[in-house]
């Protein structure tokens, strides 16, 4: 009889430090997971931020090139004023500004883009990276019911 409950205490140690393994096993992977996730979510808004500055960065220069435009065009007005000579200059030099008032606005334009499509980007990645949270939480639950299913066997 004695030997009888010696083997199935050993087996009951057995399949506790099998649980007990499976847990940790199991623990781990989500921690990986959220790791990962974590780490998706910290790059996303390091993209976010430097995508956000560069957007700044090009509105600044768009508004400095404005304000250059407009100064340029009031000099331009009074230099017509005062002499008829120069007006053909004058003239070549507004169309110049007004090609790089547009060329700066296109720019702008573009960083807008490429600032809306990383922070879309930015949003999906998030997404899948709640959603390979969620799953890893499922995972683990699933996880936890097997142990438990397991002890409640044993």
């Amino acid at each position: 009889m004695r030997e009888r409950e010696s083997e199935l205490l050993s087996t009951v140690e057995d399949q506790v430090s099998m649980l007990a393994t499976v847990k940790r096993e199991a623990a781990a992977a989500v921690e990986r997971k959220r790791e990962e996730a974590e780490g998706l979510k910290r790059e996303l808004e390091e993209t976010k931020a430097s995508s956000a500055e560069a957007v700044a960065e090009s509105k600044r220069e768009a508004e400095a090139a404005e304000e250059r435009v407009c100064r340029l065009q009031g000099q331009w007005e009074r230099e017509r004023e005062e002499t008829g000579e120069r007006l053909g200059d004058l003239e070549r030099a507004r169309e110049v500004l007004l090609e790089a008032k547009v060329s700066l606005q296109s720019r702008l334009e573009e960083a807008e883009g490429r600032l809306k499509e990383a922070g879309e980007e930015a949003e999906r990645k998030e997404k899948e990276a709640e959603e390979r949270l969620r799953e890893a939480k499922k995972e683990t639950e699933k996880q936890k019911q097997v142990t438990v299913r397991r002890c409640k066997e044993v």
